[in-house]
This record gives C-alpha cells, sequence and structure tokens, in this order.
C-alpha cells in the first residue's frame, strides 16, 4: 500500500491565486482550471461601537505563515479551489450549441468562447441566461 498519498481527492485544494480573486471567480493553477470556493480574507480593522463579525478564512492561510516563502507567487493569497464540477458563468455569445470550447484570459480574468487557455465546455443555459460550464480536466497550456 502506498504511503505517500497526501490528500485522496485531489478536486479541492488551497492553492495560491491572484490577490483580487473572490468566490465564484475562475481561475487557472498549474495548468488546470478551477473555481475559486473561499479565499483568504484578512481580520478587518475594529469599527468602534460595533461587533466584528470573523472573517471567514475557509481555513486559508495568508502565505505568511509559510515555512517556504520562495513558493509563494507575488500578488497572490490562499483560497480553496474546485478542479471539478459544473459552474454557472456570465460569457458574452450569442450562438452557443453544447459541447462549444470555453477559454480563460488570464490578463482579464475572464471567460470567453474565443481563446487560447481551454476552460471548459459548454452542457447547458440557465434560466438566469448563464453558461452552464464543465471545467476542463487541464487547460493544454
Amino acid at each position: 500500500m502506498a504511503t505517500n498519498e497526501i490528500n485522496k481527492y485531489g478536486h479541492w485544494l488551497s492553492v495560491p491565486v491572484r490577490d483580487d480573486a473572490q468566490s465564484g471567480d475562475p481561475v487557472v493553477f498549474g495548468g488546470r482550471p478551477g473555481v475559486v470556493q473561499v479565499a483568504y480574507t484578512p481580520e478587518r480593522e475594529p469599527i468602534p461601537g460595533y461587533v466584528a463579525l470573523p472573517a471567514q478564512s475557509g481555513f486559508n492561510l495568508s502565505g505568511q505563515e509559510l515555512e517556504n516563502q520562495d513558493m509563494l507567487p507575488e500578488g497572490t493569497k490562499f483560497a480553496s479551489v474546485a478542479f471539478i464540477g459544473v459552474w454557472a458563468f456570465e460569457i458574452e455569445g450569442d450562438s452557443v450549441t453544447f459541447g462549444d470550447a470555453v477559454y480563460y484570459d488570464g490578463g482579464t480574468d475572464t471567460l470567453s468562447l474565443t481563446g487560447d487557455t481551454l476552460f471548459g465546455h459548454v452542457v447547458n443555459r440557465g434560466t438566469d441566461g448563464r453558461l452552464h460550464v464543465l471545467l476542463a480536466s487541464t487547460t493544454g497550456a
């Protein structure tokens, strides 16, 4: 039996993402498309006269605790990211068919129906107009 397994299911991991990433945002990590679940949020400054609710970090680290600081890319924070599933996104495009490829633009951190970095494939359109996208297993990049 293998004794070097870290996570039985590596489809949901805490990984570095861009600093402005929020829950529901598309991301690409190591060539794998994913969707941010919960991102690290620092504690808010106390406001006199108010009780501050604790920030929900989803057990993600700020990165300051890392032993290997040189491994954390500049301008990133940790977030819980899902690398599997079907997700609803607002994507521009009128003539969309089942199975159409959806691409990620790393410059604008958006999704479109044209591009170079494969993110997933259209499997449906919701009643709210958002496209349902099945994440690709890799971006092909």
